[in-house]
């Protein structure tokens, strides 16, 4: 970059025969995938041409670039091929077909951090549809006991306050979850890490119940044996698969923030 204008994306090789015939100079700024910032050339440890620092013409920029077109954008390649494999299967398209700004390799970077994505995203959903779950469940259970409550004052009955203690303590235990399950999955799409690290320590604890009320009650079910252990087994089954959808987003976390942020950058602002 000089003066504000970016040239490129050039090789190592070709940046090493800029310097050496003055196209490149000292104090022209550089960048790379994966660095933060801007550097000054000088720092790259190449030899320049004496005097390039006070004289050098700006570098030939690359077909198609513009001053004020995205610099990471270089259509080199030949996008129609890429695009009718891509798009197999799908009905005929009406758009512009000469407009590919993205190369192969772009398109490879695209692909990985979308793979990244996928999982942050599911587990953001899912956190959500489990929110609205545990919502419907918390006013369901209010109104089956207003409801109850009101057919035994009808008879001249009433609840008693140790049978409503417990079933509100379940209300508030079936609605704490739900609060955090709906914070969760917005920090969740932020990728920020405590999200499905607090989703994972809630699902374990509640396979971690499951499995202590089986055990308890062992002796009440008997040796469990045909569909019995089929019905055991399918309780055990939706937290296992939480839990591991779980596990599997916190570890794209942290490999997908270390994406080349303009591929992090096209998924976020398309809310993907």
């Amino acid at each position: 970059m000089r003066d504000q204008d970016q040239f490129g994306p050039v090789s190592s090789a070709q940046l090493q025969e800029l310097a050496g015939c003055g196209d490149l100079r000292p104090t022209d700024m550089v960048w790379k995938d994966g660095m933060t910032e801007w550097i000054a050339a000088t720092k790259l440890g190449i030899r320049f041409t004496p005097g390039s620092s006070a004289v050098a013409t700006a570098p030939a920029k690359s077909a198609g670039t513009e001053i004020d077109s995205i610099p990471y954008y270089s259509p080199t390649t030949d996008m129609n091929t890429l695009a009718r494999t891509a798009l197999r299967g799908f009905p005929p398209l009406g758009g512009q077909r000469e407009d590919f700004p993205l190369t192969e390799e772009q398109l490879k970077q695209i692909a990985k951090t979308a793979r990244l994505r996928a999982p942050i995203l599911r587990a953001s959903m899912l956190y959500m549809a489990l929110f609205f779950i545990g919502l419907l469940v918390t006013v369901t259970m209010l109104a089956l006991y207003l409801l109850i409550s009101a057919r035994f004052g009808a008879f001249g009955g009433r609840v008693t306050a140790e049978s409503a203690s417990e079933y509100f303590m379940w209300v508030g235990i079936i609605g704490g979850l739900s609060i955090l399950c709906f914070i969760a999955s917005r920090a969740t799409y932020k990728c920020q890490a405590w999200a499905p690290i607090a989703m994972i320590a809630h699902f374990g604890l509640w396979i971690a119940y499951l499995a202590w009320d089986i055990f308890s009650n062992y002796s009440d079910l008997g040796a469990p044996g045909g569909v019995m252990a089929i019905v055991l087994a399918a309780f055990m089954i939706p937290p296992l698969a939480l839990l591991l959808m779980s596990v599997t987003a916190l570890t794209r976390i942290k490999s997908f923030l270390r994406r080349p942020l303009w591929t992090v950058h096209l998924f976020v602002q398309s809310r993907f």
